[in-house]
C-alpha cells in the first residue's frame, strides 16, 4: 500500500535572480562560497544570470537522495 504513505517533499533552498544580482552578490547574501554555487548550478564565473533564474543554494544531488 505505497499510496497511503505520505510523500516526502524534497526542499532545496533556492534564490530567484533579481535585477542586479551576480554570483558574487548571491554568495555574499547567503554566506555561501561562490565556487559552491557555481558547482551546484553548473555555472561558470562568466555565466550570465537572467532575472527569474532559479539558483540552488545547496547541493541538489544530496537533497534528492535524502
Amino acid at each position: 500500500e505505497l499510496a497511503s504513505q505520505p510523500q516526502k517533499s524534497i526542499t532545496i533552498p533556492v534564490h530567484v535572480v533579481e535585477s542586479g544580482d551576480s554570483l558574487f552578490s548571491i554568495s555574499k547574501k547567503y554566506n555561501i562560497f561562490m565556487r559552491s554555487i557555481m558547482r551546484w548550478n553548473n555555472l561558470k564565473e562568466s555565466s550570465i544570470l537572467r532575472i527569474g533564474d532559479v539558483i540552488y543554494l545547496s547541493n541538489p544531488n544530496k537533497a534528492a537522495k535524502s
